[in-house]
């Protein structure tokens, strides 16, 4: 009954898959590896602040504590030596990254409440996709220290 419908439907089978692949699955697949792309430098930018966090923590113990020993009291403050060893830090933790080096990373160090505060930021750009992606990240040291 439906033989005719056959006959002139033969290699059409192959023309829907074309169309399939080129409509679905290519678009659903750069839309993947923009995302992971995206959610990678998101992982590193988060990673070189918590480094830098870090650093600023570990460079501002010393001063801190002879601050302390001269007055009886600590006000926390950012020196030049501190900021100058979370920068570096920072730089070197994102060093050549493939997906952060074009995507003009910045870090900005305060103080808030008493803690050191290290927010970084990046604007990426999709491979694929026309658009870009603004990302941020903070971190607080955890500032433990050693006992000797």
């Amino acid at each position: 009954m439906m033989g005719w419908l056959r006959k002139g439907a033969r290699g059409s089978a192959l023309a829907w898959t074309a169309v399939v692949l080129a409509v679905v699955v290519l678009p659903l697949t750069l839309l993947l590896i923009d995302g992971a792309r995206i959610l990678y430098a998101d992982t590193r930018l988060q990673d070189a602040t918590d480094a830098a966090c870090e650093a600023l923590a570990q460079a501002s113990i010393y001063e801190q504590v002879q601050q302390f020993q001269q007055s009886g009291k600590i006000k926390p403050r950012l020196s030049y030596r501190s900021r100058r060893a979370a920068s570096a830090v920072f730089a070197q933790t994102i060093g050549n990254d493939p997906v952060l080096k074009d995507a003009h990373p910045a870090l900005s160090l305060s103080v808030s409440g008493g803690l050191p505060l290290c927010t970084a930021s990046a604007s990426v750009q999709a491979l694929f996709l026309n658009y870009t992606t603004h990302l941020r990240a903070a971190s607080v040291p955890s500032a433990r220290g050693s006992r000797r």
